[in-house]
């Protein structure tokens, strides 16, 4: 195991992620240390960046069968959350679905409320209404579920054209959600389309100005700047 582990850290330092995914097919992950699948996470992760998405589906799903989700819980939190911030709403969705399972505390429902907007930016319907309908039956909650509950409500407002109302309803989540939690960077993201679609563009660019400021690198950030 500490040779596989040294072989899989080499592979991530040289960026071979096709490599150590041809490791990951030839070990038993579910024998495996938890090092060396949390390190298979990263791999998975970069796999999807570069654009190899049928591998990387398969790795994460090989993951997440690996550990019992109590074990492995705070890692796919992360990694999903990664996964979000890149907009990569497939294979995070992937992750937070086991998250959600059995939700009955806040923590819990705010991880079935980031599979709601999931399923909002992969227009899945009934999928988003089935994690909406959980989140209500959860009445435990703190900032960081209610500042994502309106953010849903805020997004699904928006896909539905009316910005009014989305505007009202990410404004009380950005005003809930942690300042540079992912959830922020994606208020901010929706908040700039809608200004800019009512032609506030002063409004707008400040929005910008903001999230560059906040999350330079992020995925929604880099692409309204792209697009400007």
């Amino acid at each position: 195991h500490i040779l596989i582990n040294k072989y899989i850290k080499s592979s991530i330092q040289a960026e071979d992620w096709l490599a150590a995914y041809d490791m990951s097919q030839k070990m038993a992950l579910d024998r495996s240390p938890a090092k060396i699948v949390k390190n298979y996470y990263i791999v998975a992760v970069n796999l999807f960046i570069s654009g190899e998405r049928e591998k990387a589906l398969k790795l994460l799903d090989q993951l997440v069968a690996a550990r019992p989700i109590k074990e492995s819980r705070k890692q796919t939190i992360q990694v999903a959350q990664r996964l979000l911030d890149e907009r990569l709403f497939e294979p995070s969705l992937r992750l937070f679905k086991p998250t959600a399972i059995g939700a009955s505390d806040a923590e819990g429902k705010n991880m079935v409320l980031h599979c709601a907007y999931l399923c909002l930016e992969l227009n899945d319907t009934k999928g988003f209404e089935r994690y909406m309908a959980q989140a209500k039956a959860i009445e435990a909650d703190n900032a960081d579920s209610r500042g994502a509950l309106q953010l849903v409500l805020g997004v699904q407002a928006f896909q539905s054209g009316y910005p009014n109302q989305a505007l009202n309803h990410l404004g009380n989540a950005l005003a809930e959600v942690a300042p540079v939690s992912g959830f922020k960077q994606v208020g901010l993201y929706f908040n700039f389309l809608i200004y800019s679609n009512l032609n506030s563009e002063t409004i707008a660019q400040n929005i910008l100005a903001e999230m560059s400021l906040l999350f330079p690198h992020g995925a929604y950030t880099k692409l309204l700047v792209d697009e400007a």
